[in-house]
């Protein structure tokens, strides 16, 4: 490995040290906040779920003991004592300053704003101050409900206009028992003050804070107001109204119903660790939180005192990494010089090797260097190229002052410059392609010029070479009979051929870089972009046919289209060359006609045929009507079905638009059809089977077919089912796979005579059969196991 290479993988080594080592630290204290983090966060919840739980607790319990206090107080004996002259006399009752008195005591022991004593209906009778507001609406509404159901009841928050401050009223019976029912005689109204009580209770937070509080809130509609002075917000009791929606709103969640504890923000808008809980008994709710600020405030410091610890470490760790690099740079310069010597002769053994000449010059034009190709090309030694201006050179004489001042420019310049010179070497003339590079030495501020010159004689040669058969292609193009012409993927012109033009009538300046919408209709246009993308698409030659109308007459074209590829084997263009075929078009066309005329001729003839032949059948059976001999009547009957087989042949062959070959198994069919007619089969005695191939035969082995199965199934027809036997007479004409055609004419019927050789035989049907087969080269096999099995192979001249 190279001084360079080593160094920069040292320096790189050093760098991902450094790096890890940093991320290691940044990393570790990174974790180690979130732990703390998460251990805080976690402390700091359950602190607040205590102080939740407490918070309600406390004032559940104050309730508790204001209820029972005013039940005690209802009960006192004082009062009943002295209740019956209180409702009797009031104003003028003797000791009414003494019941006065115990009202106002009862008043300053529960913090009350005043006691108040009221009838059986609920009117005043006494107070603990002649000063009082009257009775409020919640008032007369507990008022109410004790007489419904005599029991101690509190109030919900309300404001009291005289001492302007928020009020709760408890109201206790005062109940005698008369026999089994408890009468209420009266109540005490207590109007107690939460601001003295119950508010400092609730307000007191068990450890030092400066922004933990507890507030106890209500809903009012779609917003929540907050009983007991927040806080940060003096003089907001009762008057601290806000919207329920707010998602992270602790107040507004818990007066939704929502309990447990949240990360939101407060009435100030400021992030706060909150827990809500519900007042069991009351429509009011707790929410007590503490600002997040407050929370990882000693977090947040300990964690900067941490990242201050690792920044220095961190320094140190580079200060030291520096340290070791600076060494290891002055060892890399040392080994750096140590390299260049030996790369430069390594350099020199590889400008040697090269084929082609470098030389080194100054700005002067005194050479410097040259390699090994370069005293070969002009027999000098290196040594005394190195020694000469050059101007003066004899190996450079005819183009030095051009050289020269390349060279020089380029120095002055410091830009590269290239061209071409021919020069005469001791090889004979020479074409060189020359590159002259600014050379910068860091060390020095003098510039050299490197001169890299190629031999092109090869190139040059090639060139020419190409340039001759261009012109020979050119030659070629220009004196071809036939329209050529080149088009590119997009269907744009590039080359047309003077043919081309001269069918056109457009020149290469008017079609070339036009697209063949452009130069045809569309009609015409349209096919011959299909035609060449098949070819661009495929990559393979393409023959087909074009149409061209050119001042309004039709021509066609046999064009030949194959791709050019480029060096990368991509398809370019596509080249197409068109053979006028109008002449032979119009002679297949005259052809054809003479054709359909000849098939319609024929058609008549077999048309004719078929006729003359159900004329004879017809003959035949118009005689067989005068025989009386059933022998002679069945042989005029099997000669009818022998000539309909003919002549349905024909029949077909008019009906088709094929006549060399009809469509066997139609045939079958209609063959099958007339033998069951013609001997007037019993469908419940005697069932005609057709299994057939879809075949195409030749009208000669079609007639020959017909007549076998006519006579086989005749044959099955006559002996095969005596005396009203029932049975199947089956016909299978199937291809086999070595291309041959089977027929199966078989029964399950009495059978052959034992003796009976189908092969000598004075039967004309079987002798017909063997005479047929003959004729197809075919062979007939015969089956007696169960019923006759006829089955006939030959070579099949199937067409479909």
């Amino acid at each position: 490995m190279s001084a360079p290479r080593r160094k920069k993988n040292y320096s790189l080594t050093l760098m991902a040290v450094f790096l890890i080592f940093s991320l290691a630290i940044v990393g570790a204290g990174y974790d180690f906040y979130r732990n703390q983090k998460r251990q805080l966060e976690k402390v700091k919840v359950d602190e607040l779920q205590a102080v939740g739980n407490l918070k309600v607790e406390e004032i559940v319990r104050w309730r508790q003991e204001l209820e029972n206090g005013a039940r005690v107080f209802s009960a006192s004996p004082f009062l009943r004592q002295h209740w019956q002259h209180l409702i009797r006399f009031q104003k003028t009752m003797p000791c009414r300053q003494e019941v006065v008195e115990w009202l106002q005591a009862i008043k300053s022991a529960n913090q009350c704003h005043s006691v108040v004593l009221l009838d059986r209906r609920g009117k005043p009778i006494l107070a603990s101050s002649e000063q009082w507001a009257g009775l409020y609406y919640c008032d007369q509404e507990l008022i109410t409900e004790v007489i419904r159901k005599p029991r101690v009841l509190f109030s919900d928050f309300y404001y009291n206009p005289m001492f302007e401050s928020l009020g709760l009223s408890l109201l206790a019976p005062i109940l005698e028992r008369q026999g089994d029912q408890t009468i209420v005689q009266g109540m005490i109204l207590f109007r107690i003050d939460p601001s003295k009580s119950l508010f400092p209770m609730i307000q007191t937070w068990p450890v030092p804070s400066t922004s933990a509080e507890t507030l106890l809130c209500r809903r009012e509609g779609d917003d929540v107001v907050f009983l007991n002075e927040p806080r940060h917000i003096k003089f907001a009791s009762y008057s601290l109204w806000l919207p329920i929606g707010a998602p992270d709103f602790p107040a507004g969640l818990a007066a939704s119903g929502r309990e447990g504890v949240i990360w939101g923000r407060d009435y100030r808008n400021i992030p706060v660790l909150a827990v809500m809980r519900r007042i069991p008994g009351s429509p009011w709710f707790l929410v007590a939180k503490e600002d997040r600020q407050e929370i990882f405030a000693g977090l947040h410091n300990y964690a900067l005192g941490s990242a201050s610890l690792a920044g220095v470490m961190i320094l140190a760790a580079g200060l030291a990494l520096v340290l070791l690099w600076r060494r290891q740079h002055l060892e890399f310069l040392l080994q750096t010089a140590l390299l260049e010597a030996e790369q430069a002769q390594k350099l020199d053994a590889i400008l040697s090797a090269t084929p082609d000449q470098i030389y080194r010059f100054d700005k002067e034009g005194r050479c410097l260097y040259a390699n090994r190709a370069a005293g070969k090309a002009w027999g000098i030694d290196q040594e005394s190229l190195a020694v000469e201006k050059i101007q003066e050179s004899r190996f450079l004489a005819a183009n030095g002052r051009r050289l020269a001042q390349g060279i020089a420019q380029v120095g002055q310049s410091g830009r590269s410059c290239e061209g071409e010179i021919s020069l005469s070497t001791l090889h004979g003339m020479k074409h060189y392609n020359y590159i002259l590079t600014p050379l910068t030495n860091p060390h020095i501020s003098e510039i050299s010029v490197l001169a890299t010159l190629r031999d092109i004689t090869d190139r040059k040669r090639a060139e020419e070479n190409l340039r001759q058969t261009e012109e020979f292609l050119q030659s070629i193009l220009n004196h071809a009979p036939v329209p050529i012409y080149v088009k590119n993927r997009d269907s744009d012109y590039i080359m047309v051929n003077p043919a081309w033009e001269a069918f056109t009538g457009k020149s290469l300046a008017e079609v070339k870089g036009r697209n063949l919408h452009d130069v045809y209709p569309p009609a015409i246009a349209i096919p011959l972009r299909e035609h060449d993308w098949n070819v661009i698409s495929s990559g393979q030659p393409e023959q087909s046919e074009e149409v061209f109308i050119i001042a309004g007459e039709t021509y066609s074209f046999q064009t030949i289209k194959f791709p050019l590829c480029n060096d990368r084997g991509e398809i370019t263009a596509v080249v197409g060359i068109s053979i006028d075929i109008t002449e032979k078009k119009l002679a297949e066309k005259r052809l054809r006609d003479s054709l359909r005329e000849k098939e319609v001729l024929l058609k008549e003839i077999h048309h004719r045929v078929k006729n003359n032949m159900q004329i004879i059948s017809s003959l035949l059976r118009l005689q067989s009507g005068k025989v009386v001999n059933p022998e002679v009547q069945n042989v005029f009957q099997e000669s009818q079905n022998r000539i309909r087989s003919m002549a349905l042949v024909h029949e077909m062959l008019y009906q088709s638009p094929d006549l060399a070959r009809i469509n066997f198994t139609s045939y079958l069919e209609t063959l099958i059809q007339g033998l069951r007619r013609s001997f007037q089969i019993d469908p419940q005695q005697i069932t005609l089977q057709l299994e057939a191939e879809e075949l195409n035969l030749e009208v000669d082995q079609a007639l020959s077919f017909g007549l076998i199965i006519n006579e086989l199934v005749s044959n099955a027809l006559k002996y095969a089912f005596p005396e009203g036997r029932r049975g199947v007479v089956c016909i299978t004409v199937q291809k086999t796979s070595d291309q041959e055609v089977e027929l199966v004419v078989r029964d399950d019927g009495v059978g052959l005579p034992p003796d009976l050789d189908i092969r000598n035989t004075t039967s004309l049907g079987l002798r017909l059969v063997q005479l047929l087969t003959g004729q197809l080269e075919g062979l007939v096999g015969l089956d007696q196991t169960n019923g006759t099995e006829f089955s006939i192979r030959c070579k099949a001249k199937d067409h479909g």
